[in-house]
């Protein structure tokens, strides 16, 4: 296995370059005696540690060589990311992009005709993208993710320079082959996380994001909460049911649905009693009508059956909706008509008769 030599790289990249330049380049005929002894070494019957010595022995010594040869192809790879990551961080893009290296040497079939830079640049390219990935999010995204993400940008740049305008969120959804829904999805993971610690503003730099953010809610007093439970006892037999069953009150949390089962009414009209029952009790509780919903909480902690709710229960079968983009984008994208329709057949073709 080539591996950098970390603190040789941090004496200087021009003595980097310089250690690496004394390995010539392979020619094509070497390449092809090599990429023989390798592939005679990787696909041996009885397997690369099964295989007689002398063929480990002379496969290893072909891998050694063919990838000494082309560390300056993994520069050259990595210097195209070298604005995407510190300067410090630069020799790990070199160490990613050699593990590529190592396994382009073993795949390089060369009775395929072509060049072996040729193919290992894909290999090289996807070790320091892959590594990128892994290291330039807090939250690493999956790697079929990952490109869908990077393209947006790339894609809006495009599809303005082409249009003349802001595409709409269909025009980029049609642009990158997928639903409105999926691109909602993608562009809301893909947003950067933001720390707590990062200053806000230029004045004096002290201020920071965590300390801009609102308090929690503190909790009810229990006052409030044998208050609520008085209110919710006056309410209509209808309403303090609703509201028992959303918020698990003395029984176990149900659905909407599972309540108009119950008292044989649509489930539109028990979220419209919910609502107006709600609506009562901030009424009758103003002004703590902030905190209801953890004031509800704390009496369903108090009875005796089922766990305690964060909230009304969730309509099943149906999914929450989606963020959607913040992009203030038109209606249709403009394909190009292609020349080939407007010039009529191609030459040589029959017309059928009608």
């Amino acid at each position: 296995m080539v591996h950098c030599n970390v603190s040789a790289m941090h004496a200087g990249p021009s003595w980097w370059l310089e250690q690496i330049g004394r390995y010539p380049l392979l020619t094509p005929a070497q390449e092809l005696t090599y990429g023989r002894q390798v592939q005679e070494w990787r696909n041996h019957p009885d397997g690369p540690d099964g295989c007689p010595a002398d063929v480990r022995r002379r496969g290893l010594k072909a891998r050694e060589r063919f990838a000494r040869a082309n560390l300056r192809l993994v520069v050259t790879v990595a210097k195209r990311f070298r604005r995407m990551v510190p300067g410090e961080a630069f020799d790990d893009l070199i160490q990613a992009g050699n593990h590529g290296l190592i396994e382009a040497v073993e795949r390089f079939d060369p009775s395929r005709g072509y060049r072996f830079s040729t193919y290992a640049t894909y290999w090289v390219q996807m070790r320091v993208t892959c590594h990128l990935e892994r290291s330039e999010r807090t939250i690493r995204l999956p790697t079929t993710i990952s490109p869908k993400v990077g393209a947006i940008p790339r894609t809006l740049r495009k599809l303005f320079n082409h249009l003349g305008r802001e595409p709409t969120r269909e025009d980029l959804a049609q642009a990158l082959g997928m639903t409105v829904a999926e691109l909602d999805r993608i562009a809301t993971v893909g947003r950067q996380c933001a720390s707590l610690d990062c200053p806000i503003g230029t004045d004096d730099g002290v201020t920071t994001l965590g300390q801009m953010l609102p308090a929690p809610a503190p909790p009810p007093l229990p006052e409030d909460i044998e208050r609520l439970q008085q209110q919710i006892q006056r309410l209509p037999e209808r309403s303090r049911l609703v509201v028992e069953a959303a918020y698990g009150i003395g029984r176990g949390v149900a659905t909407m649905a599972q309540f108009a089962r119950e008292q044989r009414i649509t489930r539109a009209a028990a979220q419209q009693l919910l609502e107006q029952a709600l609506q009562s009790l901030r009424g009758t509780m103003n002004p703590a009508a902030v905190q209801l919903g953890l004031q509800l909480q704390a009496v369903s902690c108090t009875g005796d059956h089922g766990p305690p709710a964060a909230g009304p229960a969730p309509r099943r079968g149906r999914r929450e909706p989606v963020p959607q983009l913040t992009l203030p984008l038109p209606r249709r994208i403009l394909d190009p008509p292609r020349r080939r329709a407007a010039r009529g057949p191609k030459r040589g073709g029959k017309l059928r008769a009608g």
